[in-house]
């Protein structure tokens, strides 16, 4: 029986994970999400193909050949082709209720001329961008012309700019927010006059340092002649049920965001951005992954005729062209380079990613817009003229399910679902992070700690972990007053000599004790540098074993920092640390330091030999064992205490810096501005040696390459 038992235990995993890997197989693209190494994980699919929708499929006459933008209202989808100018309608069931042509009546009717973009205000107006016509128009759902809104007066952009609105969205107010074709400076607001407002959201332009530099050296007319650097125009936008008006950038340097992605930064290059009424984007970018799509591409190669071209599907960065936003807060980029869709929740943690542009069915070859209709999810295909659909599986719904049932305040039920995800898909951290909000809102800290230190979560996990240090305050409050009381009273006591010794102590013989005198030196001459560094040299109060001695207490202090630092503050990663890489990055500078200091100031008639320089530059890193008690202190320290922190620890290597420059002034007697160059100079130096180190590495591996290939190729001979 009990074999029995444990067979069926273990054939049971097998099978579950034989129909996961069968259901899988049936869809034509890989689902997956991506850890905060970079690492693709597969995930369950959040969404399965549920067929496409064209002009046979809709029974249209006239065939759709360039649909360029959708809108979903009222249960209705609004579909725009651009290339036969015109708006069709549609129910739930993609039948084609009524289209929409043009505008105006009898002689005065005009045909739609190009158009790019539509959106329907939230009072049920519909807008379209009739691009090629250079106009907004204004209109009833059934078609009925309401107003035209020609190109606004914008007298930054002069007189005679070109007018070619492409997208449009449309807030409470009537305002109206567009992307314009050759308009950069951000979206242009219009009021419901037709009158220009503002530019909202505009762009930021990035130079790197050498740029700025450059620009700033060089006279204006020959400044003129580099490279003008212009803000990145938007690709869409869309606007949630509170007017925040979400847009995405298509096309950037892609030097730049791969340089950003490739720091982990978020905000770096921002490809999407979530506006608020006063133009300040206020996206959450909680997640660790940047909001970018995929983040494992390279750059672009370049053929031998000097064209650059993706030679295959890992080259190029992800290409958002349109986005969408649900009940819940969660957003859908759809990526119009490879047709991936990516999901992220409101904090800017990614849910998934699904979708390819292979021609299959369930793939997109060319996306133009994204949308949420009767429970599917609906991509729009240019190149194929067709509307591609899908369904949220299980998986899916149980994400969306939990979302809904804690912004609806029910949060063990959304526990629950959270628990049935992480089930399903134990690599997505974001369940244990929706398992740590949970039990934050139910006052479970300890819990919600756990997970969220699971998830690597440090924002929500230093809420609660600020919430359970106030609770074990009050609690112990009657305790900590009594300790902090007595602290108190034995201090003073100690500061009126209560506590002193009535007989003096016996000072130590440096003689008999250098290293125990030379130890003791070391709190004194932080503190009093210049007379410290003085009687260092010339009083022999220190010496080269205490200095050893000290280093080694500075190389100590920051392994201990490295591994013990509050998990709020700390980079430790048990995976990639190396303890000896760690040693060398306090070692080498320092040996560095004091072997170029030595080398330069020798010839420069610095008073110093090596004996002083090693000694003097040892002793400067006294400071650094105050690391420890700051390591210490981390642990019961929140995010919100996170600038004390940095302040204190950048307090402490500013001391050793300072020490380090006034012992090389006082040990070779140089004044302040000949110590600022020599310090220049011997900073040249470091890099000096280490290139001439690098090269003599070289050196020997290409001699004993030599050697080995040699040794290999005679006892070839000799054996043959």
């Amino acid at each position: 029986m009990k074999r029995m038992l444990r067979v069926t235990l273990f054939l049971l995993p097998m099978l579950c994970l034989f129909s996961t890997a069968a259901a899988a197989a049936d869809v034509p693209y890989q689902t997956y999400t991506i850890s905060a190494d970079y690492e693709e994980l597969a995930s369950p699919a959040a969404y399965l193909p549920a067929g496409h929708v064209n002009s046979a499929s809709m029974q249209l006459e006239k065939a759709i050949t360039a649909p360029s933008d959708m809108q979903v209202y009222d249960g209705r989808l609004y579909l725009l082709d651009g290339g036969t100018g015109r708006v069709l309608v549609l129910d739930n069931t993609f039948t084609v209720l009524y289209e929409i042509d043009g505008y105006g009546e009898g002689e005065n009717r005009r045909a739609f001329k190009n158009p790019q973009g539509l959106t329907l205000s939230p009072a049920g107006e519909l807008y379209v961008a009739d691009t090629d016509n250079r106009c907004i128009v204004k209109m009833t759902r059934m078609g009925e012309l309401l107003r035209v809104f020609d190109a606004p007066a914008i007298t930054a952009l002069g007189e005679e700019y070109d007018f070619f609105p492409q997208k449009i969205g449309v807030d409470n107010a009537e305002r109206m927010y567009i992307i314009a074709r050759g308009i950069n400076r951000g979206l242009l607001v219009m009021d419901q006059q037709g009158l220009f407002v503002s530019f909202s959201g505009t762009p930021r332009v990035t130079y790197d340092l050498f740029t700025m530099i450059w620009k700033t050296l060089l006279p204006r007319s020959a400044s003129k002649s580099l490279q003008k650097f212009v803000p990145t125009e938007f690709s869409n936008l869309c606007l949630d049920e509170e007017s925040f008006v979400y847009t995405t950038i298509k096309s950037v340097d892609t030097a730049s965001l791969y340089a950003a992605v490739q720091s982990h930064s978020q905000t770096a290059v921002k490809i999407v951005q979530r506006f608020n009424a006063t133009g300040a984007d206020v996206l959450r970018r909680y997640g660790d992954v940047p909001i970018v799509g995929d983040v494992n591409w390279k750059l672009l190669s370049t053929t031998a005729a000097g064209v650059t071209a993706a030679q295959d599907n890992t080259e190029g960065s992800s290409a958002f062209e349109d986005i969408v936003v649900d009940e819940t807060g969660c957003y859908y980029c759809v990526d119009s380079y490879r047709g991936r869709i990516f999901a992220y929740d409101h904090d800017g943690n990614l849910l998934y990613a699904f979708g390819g542009n292979a021609n299959c069915e369930g793939n997109v070859m060319t996306a133009s817009a994204v949308e949420l209709f009767a429970d599917r999810l609906i991509v729009l295909d240019r190149q194929a003229a067709q509307i591609v659909c899908y369904e949220m599986s299980d998986y899916g719904k149980a994400i969306k399910n939990a979302a809904l049932l804690f912004a609806d305040g029910r949060y063990e039920q959304a526990a629950e679902q959270w628990r049935e995800v992480a089930k399903s898909n134990g690599n997505l951290t974001l369940a244990y992070i929706g398992l740590g909000k949970c039990a934050y809102r139910m006052q479970d800290y300890q819990t919600a700690m756990r997970y969220l230190k699971l998830a690597n979560e440090k924002t929500y996990y230093s809420k609660a972990y600020q919430a359970a240090r106030s609770e074990a305050i009050s609690r112990y409050f009657g305790w900590i007053f009594a300790g902090i009381l007595l602290l108190l009273v034995l201090l003073f006591l100690f500061m009126f000599g209560v506590f002193r010794r009535k007989e003096p102590q016996k000072a130590l013989d440096p003689a008999a004790h250098p290293v125990r005198c030379g130890l003791r030196y070391a709190l004194h001459l932080p503190v009093h540098p210049f007379a410290g560094f003085w009687e260092l040299k010339h009083e022999k109060r220190g010496n080269p074993v205490a200095g050893t001695v000290i280093l080694g207490l500075a190389v100590l202090s920051h392994l201990f920092r490295q591994q013990y630092s509050g998990y709020l503050f700390s980079t430790y990663n048990a995976a990639k640390y190396n303890v000896f890489t760690e040693i060398l990055t306090v070692l080498l500078p320092v040996f560095l330091w004091v072997l170029s200091n030595w080398c330069l100031t020798t010839l420069m008639d610095g008073e110093g030999n090596m004996k002083d320089v090693y000694v003097a530059t040892t002793y400067s890193l006294a400071p650094m064992v105050l690391l420890i008690p700051l390591t210490l202190i981390s642990n019961v320290m929140s995010l919100g205490e996170a600038s004390y922190y940095q302040f204190f620890l950048s307090l402490i290597f500013v001391w050793v810096g300072l020490l380090i420059f006034f012992s090389t002034m006082i040990t070779h007697q140089y004044s302040l501005l000949k110590t600022l160059f020599t310090c220049g100079l011997i900073l040249v130096g470091i890099v000096v040696i280490l290139f001439i180190g690098i090269l003599f590495y070289n050196l020997i591996q290409r001699i004993m390459s030599f050697v080995i290939s040699s040794w290999q190729e005679i006892s070839f001979h000799i054996s043959g």
